[in-house]
């Protein structure tokens, strides 16, 4: 199953996604900064909840990687123009 959020603004036409499968991040964030008309924002994928690596932990879902083990995943990111950004719109 893939996770596809994307981020759009009607003002200026287009936005941004990003397609991942949702086994590999199964968390996802969507973090905002507005500060003096400034505004940031970031789409982060995760594969532990936001809480800290305390309390993930604690729930005993903190991942670990073995010595000279690797994890490859796959990522997708992409810009949205005017009629993909629409259709994208109209989808959500």
């Amino acid at each position: 199953m893939f996770g596809v959020p994307r981020l759009l603004t009607t003002r200026l036409g287009m936005g941004v996604y990003v397609r991942y499968e949702q086994k590999d991040f199964p968390y996802f964030v969507q973090w905002k900064y507005t500060n003096l008309g400034n505004y940031l924002v970031a789409l982060e994928l995760a594969n532990c909840h936001v809480e800290g690596r305390a309390r993930v932990r604690e729930r005993g879902t903190l991942s670990f990687l073995a010595p000279w083990e690797e994890r490859n995943f796959r990522l997708e990111i992409g810009v949205l123009e005017s009629e993909e950004a629409k259709r994208f719109e109209e989808e959500a």
